[in-house]
């Protein structure tokens, strides 16, 4: 007969066993069916929670052997405990410590945790018999009369006792048996029998019974090894079913011979075999929490080890039969790692099983586009074994070779392969981090240039190499070498009729000397290759335009400037200025004192006073002259920084050892106004 608990019967306090009686009637009317049998009247005993598990639920007869108890993390019983009491009991355990006798009680008691005991089992814990003796080991919050019972566990001792109580069913695992007394196999090398659903044959007996319910398989004399007269090991055979058998010694191997010498519990189990993980990817700094599904996953807390692309996984909580928890290890970045789980019914590999990606989480993660550089922190792994480039001395030049590693600035993912019918990386970088001080295999700082972005044409598939933004951009796709568009008088939104626009325009501005294009308009956005929209809507009359002038310098001869060296900002005694100027770029001031690039962040209110992004790098004085061209900043939006190992055009393919950090939460970098 089988019933379903309900769900009224509860573990006790911190998930402790608690147990209960199965009463059984002739049917169910009330105050009518009888009690089957009806001399049962103490009903059937049955245990409800997580059992403690011992380091080993079968010992020697005569004690004096260590036990470690450890309860499940979800029941941590020892919880609040100052001192625990112990003792055996060769029947159910009370629910008060009351006053077992002293010869049962547990010495060496030692509280270790919320969740682990140590103790040592006496001497008066015996079996007289051929066979096993069970005792319920009794745990309590105190030692004194009124203590109450926290858990209890089953401890087996017997005339012999096995190294491992359980295995699979498929066989071909080595037990020893360990006898307690010095002459139990003197004299003979033994014979084993396993049975189960009966007992030990009274004698020896050489052929297999596997007629069911009852089984018997003899271990052949060849698999059998007397180590000492106290110890002899064995292989076990592949047996019929999984459950409860009985290891059986005699002293002989004649068929129909000898006696039985010890007998001890053993247990064959289904072999615990995994099928899936999920999530099936995760970060190669580990702490991925994940959950492997499958079958026959032993429940006892300690029961599974397992470990992934050869690294043991962390914190292991078996959840049911069909699966259990844990926590991916740090790991190098590997794909289809495969799992290998190890249980008492044998180990078991899943291939293919998880992916160690090159994750990155970066800090901060936002800012705007004027304030030049940014130092970034990126934690991730592999670091050190990165080529990173030894002399990166100015941002956006060629310096860093074509195969150096790399950090880029990108809109989704990053694709290095050599895009098709174009001079362009499929998905090329935006920006770069660059100047990269690798502090240790899993932290690095590079300063992310935001004020300046990577130039389309010079991303070449060539050479691999990016390039800043060129000082000087004409869009020069239309049929005369400049775009058509037809300027709107009523919307920012305006149609490209000859020629196309890219990224590289949105910044730039665009002009037709003032007859429909008002002056000062820039492009802001780029739709698509043939849409576009400006900052403002068109003058007069509106209409088609033909060949627009997009880029170039905004202004020329800006002059009567003055600053000291090493100054942010830069002054004139008339309005040289309007605030129209914000945004754009100096380019080709004399003798450099003014680096190309530098941003005007700010323009006062009379006009004199321009506020820059970086410090002059000399003295400018009111003779020196330059242009003012229209920024090209990296444009605001969401990105993902990257770390690449290989910048060259098809490393992904032509180098075997090529990474790339994923695109994840952490990577993301958002280029947004302050």
């Amino acid at each position: 007969m089988t019933f379903k608990v309900p769900a009224e019967a509860t573990p006790g306090p911190n998930g402790v066993v608690k147990q209960y009686r199965a009463c059984v009637y002739g049917g169910d009317t009330v105050n009518t069916s009888s009690l089957q049998p009806t001399t049962n009247t103490a009903g059937y005993l049955f245990n409800v929670g997580l059992a403690p598990r011992l380091n080993n639920a079968a010992g020697p007869s005569g004690g004096t052997n260590s036990l470690t108890v450890t309860a499940a993390d979800t029941a941590a019983i020892f919880t609040g405990v100052a001192a625990v009491g112990a003792y055996f009991s060769s029947s159910t355990c009370p629910t008060a410590y009351g006053t077992p006798g002293a010869t049962l009680v547990a010495s060496n008691v030692n509280r270790l945790s919320n969740t682990q005991t140590s103790l040592t089992v006496p001497a008066a814990i015996t079996s007289t018999g051929v066979g096993p003796k069970s005792y319920a080991l009794c745990l309590y919050n105190g030692a004194t009369a009124a203590s109450t019972l926290l858990s209890s566990t089953s401890y087996t001792v017997g005339k012999v006792y096995l190294s491992n109580t359980s295995g699979p069913s498929a066989g071909g695992n080595g037990i020893t048996i360990t006898a307690t007394d010095a002459t139990t196999y003197s004299g003979f090398t033994p014979g084993i029998l396993l049975v189960s659903g009966q007992p030990c044959n009274a004698t020896y007996e050489t052929t297999d019974d596997t007629t069911d319910p009852t089984y018997l398989y003899r271990v052949a004399t060849a698999k059998v090894r007397k180590l000492s007269d106290t110890q002899v090991a064995f292989t076990v055979p592949t047996v019929a079913r999984v459950g409860s058998w009985t290891v059986c010694t005699y002293n002989s191997t004649n068929d129909g011979g000898g006696s039985v010498v010890a007998s001890a519990d053993y247990t064959t189990i289904a072999a615990a075999i995994p099928a899936a993980i999920r999530p099936s990817a995760g970060p190669a700094t580990g702490g991925t929490e994940i959950v492997v599904s499958g079958t026959d996953f032993p429940t006892t807390p300690g029961s599974i080890t397992a470990t992934l692309g050869g690294v043991a996984l962390e914190n292991i909580r078996p959840l049911s039969a069909y699966s259990f928890r844990a926590t991916t290890p740090a790991h190098s970045v590997q794909a289809n790692s495969p799992l290998v789980v190890t249980t008492s019914s044998g180990v078991r590999t899943l291939t293919n099983a998880f992916s160690f990606q090159n994750e990155i989480i970066v800090a901060p993660r936002t800012a705007p586009n004027t304030i030049g550089s940014l130092d970034v922190k990126v934690t991730g792994t592999g670091f050190l074994s990165y080529n990173w480039p030894t002399n990166p001395t100015t941002y956006g030049t060629s310096s860093p070779t074509a195969t150096d590693s790399r950090v880029y600035l990108v809109r989704g993912t990053y694709n290095g392969a050599a895009a098709v019918s174009t001079d362009r990386k499929a998905n090329a970088p935006v920006s770069e981090c660059w100047n990269v001080l690798v502090i240790n295999d899993e932290t690095l700082v590079c300063s992310l240039v935001l004020d300046r972005r990577f130039g389309g044409a010079a991303a070449t598939a060539a050479a691999g190499a990016e390039a800043a933004f060129p000082l000087t951009y004409a869009n020069t796709t239309g049929t005369g070498n400049k775009p058509n568009v037809t300027a709107s008088t009523t919307s920012t939104v305006w149609e490209v009729t000859d020629g196309t626009f890219s990224q590289d325009d949105v910044g730039q501005p665009i002009s037709d000397g003032g007859t429909l294009i008002a002056a000062g308009t820039t492009i802001t956005a780029v739709l698509s290759p043939t849409r576009i929209v400006v900052s403002q809507v068109g003058t007069g009359a509106g209409g088609a335009v033909t060949d627009a002038v997009v880029g170039g310098p905004v202004r020329t001869g800006v002059t009567t400037l003055t600053a000291s060296s090493g100054a942010t900002s830069v002054t004139s005694a008339s309005a040289v200025f309007t605030q129209a100027d914000v945004g754009r770029a100096f380019n080709a001031f004399t003798t450099g004192d003014i680096a190309d690039g530098t941003v005007i962040l700010s323009v006062s209110a009379d006009g004199k006073t321009a506020y820059l992004n970086q410090p002059t790098n000399a003295v400018v004085d009111a003779s020196d002259s330059g242009t003012l061209r229209a920024a090209a900043p990296v444009p605001n939006g969401a990105y993902t920084l990257t770390v690449v190992s290989n910048a060259a055009v098809g490393a992904a393919t032509s180098d075997p050892a090529y990474t790339q950090s994923v695109v994840s939460s952490g990577s993301t970098f958002t280029v947004a106004p302050s």
